[in-house]
């Protein structure tokens, strides 16, 4: 599940496989803007920003791919908490 906000906190459930979290750093954003909780056991997969820009780098498309996802993701996560 994942929180965002003090006051007026709004929740989010991660419900399907491969679903992003933790994309602060990613897009440049220093500062974490949600907390996380594991509700049952969770298999996670961490990878570090400059590895990632590396993958990046090297094939442009698939970076492509990953933002445009992420963009969705993250979308679809707004009018969850909002509706």
């Amino acid at each position: 599940m994942i929180t965002i906000g003090e006051t007026n906190r709004k929740e989010y459930l991660v419900r399907n496989l491969g679903e992003a979290f933790g994309w602060s750093s990613v897009v440049g954003n220093n500062t974490y803007t949600a907390e996380a909780k594991c509700l049952a056991p969770t298999v996670l997969l961490k990878i570090h920003k400059k590895d990632l820009e590396n993958v990046f780098d090297k094939h442009e498309r698939s970076g492509r791919k990953f933002y445009m996802s992420l963009a969705r993701q993250l979308g679809q996560r707004l009018m969850d908490m909002h509706s």
